[in-house]
């Protein structure tokens, strides 16, 4: 939740001359820093995906670039009380979509 607050504070706060596309890269790099860190701290095995995963991940990629480059415009041009509670609902679609992938381990 910090990380995500921190990065709606400096997506609001950008200069205007830096494009959505831009601000959608910086936190693309910034997930995968903090991604490459916590495998570090986590000490184990990486394991690349199989090919449907790879697939599914690459839809889920693919399909997650226009609404986010939605609401990364919103959050920058729009007012931030009308704009936060389409931010975070996604943690709880997340949390949805998570839960059968859980249960069937």
């Amino acid at each position: 939740m910090l990380g995500f607050a921190g990065r709606d504070l400096a997506s609001r706060a950008a200069f205007k001359s830096l494009s959505t596309a831009i601000l959608g890269l910086y936190g693309f790099l910034a997930l995968a820093v903090a991604g490459l860190i916590f495998s570090l701290w986590q000490n184990e095995a990486s394991l690349l995906p199989n090919a449907h995963a790879a697939l599914l991940l690459s839809g889920t990629i693919l399909v997650g670039i226009g609404p986010y480059s939605c609401l990364m415009k919103a959050m920058r041009t729009g007012d931030v009380s009308a704009v936060m509670p389409f931010r975070y609902i996604r943690l709880l679609f997340g949390i949805a979509l998570g839960v059968p992938c859980s249960v069937r381990r």
